[in-house]
């Protein structure tokens, strides 16, 4: 199972981390994608006390090749700074 992880954090550098676990690598990537566009639309979460995100990073275990097509494991993240207004 792929487990994606997410970290919002907001201008007062309050962090909310979420875990999507359920479904395939892609649909959980989609999933973290739809979660940060929903904290933005409605302005934070107050469950971590965080207002509108201004930095996310998104990561997952995943492989990369080598220049003799052999794969390792591998940490992949997403790091997004957005600019507050």
């Amino acid at each position: 199972m792929i487990n994606v992880l997410l970290a919002i954090g907001d201008a007062k550098g309050d962090v909310g981390i979420y875990e999507f676990s359920d479904d395939g690598e892609e649909a959980c990537l989609v999933g973290a994608r739809e979660k940060v566009k929903a904290i933005k639309r409605s302005g934070g979460d107050e469950s971590f006390g965080m207002t509108a995100p201004c930095i996310y990073a998104i990561c997952y275990e995943g492989a990369v090749a080598d220049d003799s097509d052999d794969y390792a494991d591998a940490l992949i993240s997403v790091l997004v700074l957005r600019r507050t207004r």
